[in-house]
């Protein structure tokens, strides 16, 4: 994916079902069951599966957030979870992953691959979650990464 194809909280619902996609955000906690209306927005307790994501570092209004799937054995899952890493809490991410429902909200699943953002690098869609911008335009450029294969079978949600 190139800049043109990164998403915000704000902007994930204009992406389809099934497409794999960067979403760009803060990292603000983790669901400790099945569902968003259950976020815990510390680092205390986290789970190793998911992580969740806000356009604002101080979110803490679920529906201005996405869960994420942390693929088990990936380096996402290794580096992001907040069980092992708990000073990611309050880091900008960018992750890329399948968008869809995850743990009864939108969200990314599948996620094994990331970037960390520099918040020096502020853009901007930083802190404001007004959406105004169906996608970022920061002009940073990214990796091209290409999947190959099908999707495997989806963890918890």
């Amino acid at each position: 994916p190139d800049s043109g194809d990164t998403f915000t909280i704000a902007t994930l619902s204009r992406a389809d079902d099934g497409e794999f996609i960067a979403l760009k955000g803060y990292i603000v906690g983790y669901m400790p069951t099945n569902t968003m209306n259950k976020v815990v927005f510390n680092a205390d307790d986290a789970v190793s599966t998911n992580i969740v994501l806000a356009d604002r570092a101080a979110e803490t209004d679920t529906k201005l957030c996405a869960g994420l799937q942390l693929k088990a054995g990936s380096d996402a899952r290794v580096d992001l979870n907040l069980a092992d890493n708990p000073a990611m809490l309050g880091q900008r991410i960018i992750a890329y992953g399948y968008k869809g429902t995850y743990c009864n909200a939108p969200g990314l699943k599948q996620v094994e691959v990331y970037e960390l953002v520099d918040d020096d690098d502020n853009d901007s869609d930083d802190d404001s979650g007004d959406g105004a911008d169906s996608k970022d335009d920061g002009g940073e450029s990214f990796p091209t990464l290409v999947t190959e294969g099908t999707a495997q079978p989806f963890e918890g949600c």
